[in-house]
């Protein structure tokens, strides 16, 4: 993620995001959401991903 949103996520979040297609990324910083665990983005991505 090349925008300021990932300089502010932490390491383990950070992580797991990298891991995710750049679609889903896409997504995800187009929302703005800040995600306190990465077990919420995870729980989010996977929704996504999913459909739901």
């Amino acid at each position: 993620m090349a925008n300021q949103d990932a300089k502010r996520m932490p390491p383990d979040i950070q992580q797991y995001f990298d891991t995710l297609p750049p679609m889903i990324q896409e997504t995800l910083t187009q929302c703005g959401i800040q995600f306190s665990s990465r077990e919420e983005l995870e729980t989010y991505a996977k929704n996504l991903m999913s459909g739901n």
